[in-house]
């Protein structure tokens, strides 16, 4: 039998951006409010992976699986917004 070795990924706590970040997303494109709706699922995803790289710049996230970065992003876009998080709902 192979040995394969597991490594546990811990994916960082989400916080929310600060306005100035939220503008900085903006400005690189990213405006949810001008978005249509036929480019929306796809820029909405590059939209998380900028949160990703830009609000959590000191994790490489290359190996983490693909929902977690993806619902990481997610919370963070909501926190920024106002919006609870499921995780804030289920407290």
């Amino acid at each position: 039998m192979d040995n394969v070795e597991t490594i546990t990924l811990k994916v960082p706590a989400v916080r929310a951006m600060t306005r100035k970040q939220f503008r900085q997303m903006k400005e690189a494109g990213f405006d949810p409010l001008k978005v249509d709706q036929e480019e929306q699922a796809s820029s909405t995803l590059d939209m998380f992976d900028w949160i990703l790289d830009n609000i959590y710049p000191d994790h490489d996230f290359d190996e983490y699986p693909n929902g977690e970065c993806m619902r990481l992003a997610a919370d963070t876009f909501k926190l920024a917004m106002g919006q609870p998080t499921e995780e804030a709902k289920n407290s």
